[in-house]
């Protein structure tokens, strides 16, 4: 009888999972879609937690500017909110106090799929999975042309690294 009561709870739990509505739906694309983006991004005073855990403040009165084509490091020991920071940015989460904007636009206002097509973001752990270069960079927009691919590794600074990788050599000096 005890299996059945653990297996009953968790079969609750699937179902609350199946029937949890999320306030951010990306698959909806609601909101502005701005025809083009400039990459200011601001954030103004602000207060976050995580709703699994409202009692753990994790941004107090956060203030950042970053401007198009200014490079920002976010440094701090773990847990001090450097990722929670891209998650707002992306909105994956929503601010609860102050506001996130980019472009001078609040992200809440903006197209939730539109705005995570704008950033591209590499971990400091990034997962590479076991085919080629261009195919593992190609997974952040299925229908990069070659040349999105090329001027991806060039603004990430990795094109001249990635010339240099052997195989790509011997392709190279097979194709000459």
């Amino acid at each position: 009888m005890e299996v059945f009561g653990v297996a009953k709870g968790a079969g609750a739990q699937i179902f609350h999972v199946i029937d949890n509505v999320p306030t951010i739906n990306p698959l909806l694309n609601r909101g502005v879609t701005p025809t083009s983006a400039e990459g200011n991004i601001e954030l103004k005073n602000i207060i976050f937690h995580y709703p699994s855990r409202p009692d753990v403040p994790v941004l107090k009165g956060v203030n950042l500017t970053v401007k198009r084509g200014q490079s920002v490091a976010l440094v701090g020991h773990s847990g001090c909110g450097k990722s929670t920071i891209i998650q707002l940015i992306s909105r994956y989460y929503d601010v609860i106090d102050g506001s996130v904007r980019v472009d001078g636009h609040d992200v809440r206002e903006l197209s939730v799929r539109w705005l995570r097509a704008q950033v591209g973001l590499v971990g400091q752990e990034p997962v590479l999975f076991n085919t080629s270069v261009r195919e593992n960079i190609r997974y952040g927009r299925e229908d990069a042309s070659d040349a999105d691919i090329e001027a991806a590794a060039r603004q990430a600074n990795a094109h001249q690294f990635i010339l240099k990788l052997p195989k790509l050599k011997k392709l190279n000096e097979r194709n000459t």
